[in-house]
C-alpha cells in the first residue's frame, strides 16, 4: 500500500465514522477532501464497496494488532480490559467505522462468503489475543472473541455517545461481565 492508498483509506474511515444512522458518503466526498478526482480513487479501488472493505480491514487489523500486542505485557485481567476499552475510546474514528461497516457488527445478516471471512478472522484473532485462555476448539475462540470484541466496541461507543459513564465502577462491571462470559467457556482455572 502506498501513501496515497493510505490517505484514501484514512479519509474513508474518517467519513464513515460519523456516528449517525445515515452512513452515506460518496467517492466524490473522499476525492474532494483529498483534492483528487473520483477516477484517481477508482484507479486504486474499483468500487465504493471495495474501498469500504479495504478500509474496514485496515481499521480492524489495526485494532487487532494493538490487542495482540497487549499479550506482551503482564497485565491483570481488569487492567487488560481497561487498556482494550481505552484503545477503542481513543481511536474513535476506527471504532465508529468498524461499528458502522464491520462484518458482524454493522449488518445482522451476511452473505456466505462474508460470514466465512468474519468467522475465520474472529477465530484467527481470538486464538492470538486469547492465547492464554484454556479454550478447547476454534469454535470456542470464535464465539468468545466475537462476543468479547462486540462488547468492547459497543461499550466504547456508548461511552463516547454519553450513554454510559466512564467510571471505575462501570469499568469494573464491564470486566466482570466479560470475565464471566469467558469463564463460561473455560475448562480448568478461571479468571
Amino acid at each position: 500500500m502506498d501513501e496515497l492508498d493510505r490517505r484514501i483509506l484514512i479519509e474513508t474511515i474518517r467519513l464513515g465514522s460519523q456516528d449517525r444512522n445515515e452512513k452515506t458518503f460518496s467517492l466524490n466526498d473522499i476525492a474532494k477532501n483529498l483534492s483528487l478526482s473520483e477516477n484517481d480513487i477508482l484507479s486504486r479501488f474499483p468500487s465504493r464497496s471495495s474501498l469500504i472493505e479495504k478500509a474496514t480491514e485496515m481499521a480492524f487489523t489495526s485494532e487487532m494488532r494493538y490487542l495482540d500486542d497487549l499479550n506482551n505485557r503482564s497485565l491483570s485481567f481488569e487492567a487488560w480490559t481497561n487498556r482494550v476499552l481505552d484503545y477503542f475510546i481513543f481511536h474513535k474514528e476506527e471504532t465508529f467505522f468498524v461499528l458502522n461497516f464491520g462484518k458482524g457488527l454493522a449488518r445482522a445478516s451476511l452473505s456466505g462468503a462474508d460470514l466465512q471471512q468474519y468467522h475465520d478472522s474472529m477465530t484467527y484473532w481470538g486464538k492470538r489475543i486469547l492465547c492464554y485462555f484454556a479454550l478447547s476448539s476454534d469454535e470456542e475462540y470464535f464465539f468468545v472473541w466475537s462476543a468479547t470484541f462486540r462488547s468492547f466496541v459497543y461499550a466504547a461507543a456508548n461511552i463516547m455517545r454519553g450513554e454510559y459513564l466512564d467510571t471505575p465502577e462501570n469499568r469494573k462491571f464491564l470486566a466482570t461481565l466479560i470475565g464471566h462470559g469467558m469463564n463460561s467457556f473455560m475448562k480448568g482455572p478461571r479468571l
